[in-house]
């Protein structure tokens, strides 16, 4: 028995080392299709051929971030770091392609099976030997042929695709991402490429308004996804990022994540391609109250049949510290940019106005809301507080240019 087990040990070492002496002739396998083989380490060096993902080659040495390689026919080139993995580069994220693929004691199908692997389980490849890889999977480790795996683009977890049926430790990554971008919920993260997952990743594609949106997560996708200077979140993406920090907004849902109060900014017309520096001001403000005015209206017409009533109550100057808060925050904002004078004198107006005697007590707006809910047949709108019905009557009679002269003389 003692020899029995003597023998085995013998030939387990003896296996190590002809694992080891083959591992130092360094074969480089190719990670992407259509990768360039170029002239000098250079991008912009001419391309002398092409090869496909998959493919073999001999590193002969590593320049700044390029592999000098030979091709079988002998022809020798240079190939981005990024689209090859060989024994020196450090190990390498690959999927198993098949159903019942098997982790071989040795790079033989004659040796054992150690595990046998499901289709899309990931692994992670330490050395290459002739035609098999050698891989860790769980607590698993040993051979695979390769014709079985498909590689990862490089060695972070922004692989060059992710796909349905896929699992392990980049599907992880890529989940926990996308739940931190709050495309994704925290049940959903199961570490496989689910249906969730790529309903995720489709809704994140469409609205990161990338080139290629199928729920495929590529490397363009996971770039993006990856990306720590790209704040795209569920919340706001109101948004199509084109070039660097230019962004075609949407205008009716602001964008808030690019447009903070005060930030500055250029406007430009997509149609006339003109433009201009501005400050946000008032403008936005504005827009939701005659939102919920036109909504209002709506919903009158809507809701009628029903027996419902929709009430507008429209309250001119009233005495609440909402008028000083605004003032402060107006005055920090928009007194810098374009809008400076306008929103200095703006924010003085209301400083003095709020702090004076002449706005309405908030009981009247209290007494209107209780008239409304408790009348039989209400009024549409109910125009009360100080200068509420002044300034609407002033817009009906005198039209546009008067209404604005009043505002930026008074207000």
């Amino acid at each position: 028995m003692k020899l029995k087990r003597m023998a085995g040990a013998a030939a387990v070492l003896l296996l190590l080392a002809v694992c080891t002496g083959a591992l130092a002739a360094d074969t480089g396998i190719i990670t992407a299709d259509g990768v360039n083989l170029r002239e000098s380490p250079d991008k912009e060096s001419n391309a002398i051929g092409t090869l496909e993902l998959g493919s073999e080659v001999e590193v002969l040495a590593v320049e700044n971030g390029w592999y000098r390689i030979m091709l079988k026919s002998g022809t020798v080139g240079y190939i981005r770091q990024d689209y090859i993995f060989s024994n020196s580069s450090g190990s390498r994220g690959a999927y198993v392609l098949d159903d019942g693929t098997y982790i071989r004691g040795g790079p033989s199908e004659d040796t054992y099976a150690v595990k046998q692997l499901t289709a899309g389980k990931g692994v992670r490849i330490k050395a290459v030997f002739g035609e098999w890889f050698y891989v860790v999977a769980d607590d698993a480790t040993g051979y695979v042929y390769r014709t079985h795996l498909t590689l990862t683009g490089s060695n972070t977890a922004s692989g060059s695709m992710l796909r349905t049926g896929m699992e392990g430790e980049e599907v992880e990554r890529l989940q926990k991402k996308l739940y931190d971008r709050g495309f994704m919920s925290k049940r959903d993260m199961s570490g496989v490429y689910d249906s969730a997952t790529r309903k995720a990743v489709l809704e994140y594609q469409k609205k990161a308004g990338l080139s290629s949106a199928d729920g495929i997560a590529g490397a363009e996708t996971l770039n993006s996804i990856f990306d720590s200077t790209n704040k795209l979140t569920k919340e706001n993406a109101t948004f199509t990022k084109l070039k660097g920090s230019v962004v075609l907004l949407d205008w009716f849902k602001g964008g808030s994540e690019w447009l903070n109060k005060g930030a500055k900014f250029t406007v430009t017309d997509v149609r006339t391609g003109k433009s201009f520096r501005a400050r946000r001001f008032g403008g936005w403000y504005h827009a939701t109250k005659y939102a919920v005015e036109g909504l209002s209206d709506c919903l009158r017409m809507e809701l009628q049949p029903f027996g419902i009533d929709v009430v507008v109550v429209e309250p001119g100057g009233i005495k609440t510290d909402w008028g000083l808060i605004a003032a402060e925050n107006l005055k920090k904002t928009s007194t810098n940019g374009a809008y400076a004078e306008m929103a200095n004198k703006a924010a003085d107006g209301m400083i003095k106005n709020y702090s004076g005697d002449l706005l309405s007590k908030p009981a009247l707006i209290a007494k209107t809301v209780r008239k409304a809910v408790t009348k039989r047949r209400p009024r549409t709108r109910y125009l009360v507080g100080f200068g509420a019905k002044p300034m609407v009557w002033t817009h009906r009679l005198f039209g546009d240019r008067v209404f604005d002269w009043v505002l930026r003389t008074f207000s």
